[in-house]
């Protein structure tokens, strides 16, 4: 957050004209980050990775889409790209790490089969819990230390998605009832809530 502070310095006069709040800016910052991290798009390379070497239009609709429109004028796509290059080039020369990374780097260095192989040898089963809200870098990091799924264990509920935003995907959850390799149980005693409560949770459903 410092970091994003000290970089928007320049903008001050045009945020305060604007009405606008440093805090939002920030946040819609954080969030079109947070964002494309979560699908594997990143502004530097990394072992396993290489990033963008041109703002194309699809990468630009993806920025677009997850930064306010109230915020537009300020972050446009390209200044966008800008402060979120020298952001990752700034945790990595701090030897740090955001949350998302935390994710995305193993899945990066791990597309070598040989470190993937040696890695997800020391697992026997790979057990998932809430399993609907998994971004796309957290499906391919299940992938890579399950084998291609061979030692997953998934958990989940297709009605409790909660991080759509942060690119959860119904349709990639439910491809898995649909996957013939994919032994599917269906519990459907509930022990949590007596009966009046789960009538009305399915009516709301």
């Amino acid at each position: 957050e410092n970091f994003i502070e000290k970089e928007l310095e320049p903008h001050k006069e045009e945020i305060k004209k604007k009405n606008l709040h440093l805090s939002d800016i920030k946040g819609a910052f954080k969030k079109a980050i947070d964002y494309l991290k979560s699908i594997g798009i990143y502004p530097i390379d990394y072992h396993g990775y290489q990033a963008p070497t041109i703002l194309d239009d699809t990468l630009k609709q993806h920025i677009k889409s997850h930064i306010k429109s109230s915020l537009k004028d300020i972050l446009s796509e390209e200044t966008f790209w800008t402060f979120y290059v020298k952001y990752q080039e700034f945790l990595k020369e701090a030897n740090s790490l955001d949350y998302n990374d935390v994710i995305a780097l193993p899945v990066f260095a791990m597309r070598d089969p040989s470190i993937q192989t040696t890695v997800a040898s020391n697992f026997k089963l790979v057990v998932i819990d809430e399993f609907q809200d998994c971004s796309t870098m957290q499906f391919e990091l299940i992938e890579q230390l399950s084998n291609n799924y061979q030692t997953a264990f998934l958990v989940g509920d297709e009605d409790q998605l909660l991080y759509e935003w942060r690119d959860a995907n119904l349709e990639k959850v439910m491809s898995f009832y649909q996957n013939q390799d994919f032994n599917v149980r269906v519990l459907q005693g509930n022990f949590r809530s007596q009966q009046p409560i789960i009538d009305l949770a399915i009516k709301i459903i």
